[in-house]
């Protein structure tokens, strides 16, 4: 029997997700996951758990290997127990804050990058790439982080969402030491709901490699559509606009997604970049670049402020 406070319902999913990882060593996609979690009977607490975590069980075939899948499964599950949370009026409170201003980024698939549509990785069959972001205005609690840089470099072996993804973040070095701590903490999806940006890819990566702090270079001008993301010796992206095979002139598109949760809006550039060391080679060029404007905070994408400053840029 499911009691309707936040703490028994997080013991209720820690113990079906304990469940699912000694009773067999599944191995399934994230998307058969979010179809069964979203049919999951959960108009009566009571009856809610136990049926969610047969319907999980019941679907994964029992020769299958545990993998990277363990992790989504957890963010899936912690995901709905805080729909219940919801609906049973528990007030969960976060750290206050926010991360706002220009991003920059891309990977090795082609233009409009088949990520954003729930597809596969056109080249490869991989993911790298990289991103950087310019914190304009930021703030964890009393910790102000306006001017900030912040960036990361990332390799995932197949599709984003079937996870095993290594990455690595770059921090500036002028961060003071309040000033990492809180980057750290909304980075690594602390003070934030589970459906948070660092929470949904947090739950594909398995290597994360220790940051770097250095100085970061950050050019970005999203009428344009270029910009430039750069850590000495280490990694550089330059996004440029998408050429027009046939005339050369600049070609020009977006990417709409009303529901985002990185971006709801995003210009499309052409990116090349090069990566060094750590394990995380790359070298490509004429790929998947995007240019937008995002506004961060606990539960999410702020929709009003993503807005406003995309019409005000674009």
């Amino acid at each position: 029997m499911l009691a309707r406070d936040e703490a028994a319902a997080a013991a209720a999913f820690a113990g079906a997700v304990a469940r699912i990882k000694e009773t067999f060593q599944p191995k399934t996609t994230a998307d058969n996951l979010s179809i069964i979690l979203s049919n999951a009977p959960d108009r009566d607490a009571r009856a809610f758990a136990e049926p969610l975590l047969d319907a999980v069980l019941a679907c994964i075939p029992k020769e299958e290997t545990w993998s990277h899948t363990a992790a989504k499964v957890e963010h899936l599950m912690v995901r709905y127990r805080i729909r219940l949370c919801s609906q049973w009026r528990v007030p969960m409170t976060y750290v206050d804050w926010k991360i706002k201003g220009p991003k920059i980024g891309g990977c090795s698939c082609d233009y409009g990058c088949p990520c954003e549509f729930n597809g596969r990785p056109t080249l490869d069959n991989l993911c790298e790439g990289m991103e950087g972001m310019l914190i304009e205005e930021g703030y964890f609690g009393d910790v102000r982080l306006d001017g900030l840089k912040i960036g990361a470099r990332f390799r995932w072996p197949g599709a984003v969402h079937e996870g095993g993804g290594t990455i690595q973040g770059f921090i500036d070095k002028n961060a003071s030491e309040a000033q990492v701590n809180a980057l750290f903490k909304i980075l690594s999806g602390e003070e934030q709901e589970p459906t948070t940006i660092f929470n949904i890819y947090g739950a594909t990566i398995t290597t994360e490699l220790e940051p770097i702090f250095a100085d970061i270079v950050f050019e970005c001008d999203i009428r344009a559509r270029s910009g430039r993301f750069a850590v000495d010796g280490v990694v550089e992206f330059i996004a440029e606009p998408i050429k027009n095979p046939v005339t050369g002139l600049d070609h020009f598109a977006q990417i709409v997604l009303p529901n985002g949760f990185e971006f709801r809006k995003a210009e499309m550039a052409s990116a090349r970049f090069t990566s060094r060391g750590g394990g995380m080679e790359m070298e490509r060029d004429k790929r998947y670049a995007a240019l937008f404007y995002a506004a961060y905070g606990p539960h999410g994408l702020i929709p009003d402020e993503t807005d406003a400053a995309m019409a005000a840029v674009a």
